[in-house]
């Protein structure tokens, strides 16, 4: 971009190409920008919903663990 814009700034006369390639270049990186935010946080999302469940489950697993051992010592 940083050519773009050195060409851009030399044009001569009725030529415009290079502002019109430097302006496009520009919103192609602010879409790709965008596009890449809206994916770190749909992976944030995903991440934190993953550790939840996952706390849960881990939890659940060591209460159930905890129980069925409990009751094994206190069979005659």
């Amino acid at each position: 971009m940083e050519r773009l814009r050195r060409a851009a700034d030399g044009s001569v006369g009725g030529t415009n190409a290079a502002a019109k390639d430097l302006d496009k270049s520009e919103a192609k990186f602010r879409k790709a920008q965008e596009e890449y935010k809206a994916l770190v946080d749909k992976y944030c999302s995903v991440r934190d919903d993953f550790e939840r469940k996952m706390t849960l489950s881990s939890k659940r697993f060591q209460v159930k663990k905890y129980i069925s051992f409990g009751n094994a010592l206190f069979i005659p």
